[in-house]
């Protein structure tokens, strides 16, 4: 856990039990800990101390969660990373948080080593953070080839975020919280091919029932295509982690 040994993370919940509980694991990890009960407090912090990271609720009086994340998004398009965590699952679904610019969102009651391994990861520079070979076979696979890289992004069957994609798949029963490989090939464009592996955070039916749009999470991706996306990536910071597609 090196990256959280040089961090400062700020816990902001309104629920002093769940902010104490979930700022002494990190504290435990080596991380400086600061502590907010609402967005505004948490808001007065950032502009006072360094802040790597930010794990909020969402439904919170005094500026909730999501001003928090728009605050803070108009600031910096990535940082502090912002991981929400709720209680309500009709507050925000998994798609619309990650396009807002969070770097996850856990429903309660949650697992703290899944939270802080998901911190830890969005904590890594961009040319560390895919470099590892996947730990676990992806469950799916997609494939798919088109001619360049601007044709399926103005179809609206592919976009890149700074953390992952969103795309259009041709294969059934892809379900959020498993590992799916993909390997996307694209002729022309600064990025020829997205090619490795990861796990799918939200997964939406298309109208045609063998179509499946999904927002995927990077994991790991092939030393082929790593450079060009992290290069991509850098020269288009305002991106959301993980984009949405109109569908």
């Amino acid at each position: 856990m090196t990256q959280l040994k040089e961090c400062t993370v700020l816990v902001v919940d309104d629920e002093q039990d769940l902010r104490e509980m979930v700022a002494f694991e990190f504290e435990l990890l080596g991380s400086r800990v600061l502590a907010a009960s609402n967005g505004l407090s948490a808001l007065g912090i950032v502009e006072s101390e360094p802040v790597d990271a930010v794990v909020t609720d969402i439904r919170m009086s005094g500026c909730d969660g999501i001003e928090l994340l728009n605050n803070l998004r108009t600031r910096s398009p990535s940082r502090p990373a912002v991981i929400f965590i709720t209680a309500y699952d009709s507050d925000l679904s998994p798609c619309e948080a990650y396009r807002m610019g969070a770097e996850g969102i856990f429903a309660k009651p949650f697992s703290l080593k899944e939270l802080v391994s998901n911190v830890e990861r969005a904590l890594i520079p961009l040319e560390e953070r895919w470099c590892v070979p996947p730990a676990t076979r992806p469950v799916s696979m997609i494939r798919c080839r088109w001619p360049d890289f601007e044709t399926p992004r103005r179809a609206g069957w592919l976009e890149l975020g700074r953390g992952g994609m969103a795309v259009m798949a041709k294969t059934r029963g892809i379900a959020p919280g498993e590992t799916t490989g993909f390997d996307i090939q694209l002729a022309v464009g600064p990025i020829p091919r997205i090619e490795g592996s990861g796990p799918v955070r939200w997964a939406k039916q298309g109208a045609d029932t063998s179509t499946t749009f999904c927002g995927i999470e990077f994991d790991s991706l092939s030393d082929e295509c790593r450079p060009s996306i992290v290069e991509w990536i850098k020269a288009s910071p305002q991106k959301p982690f993980i984009p949405g597609l109109h569908v």
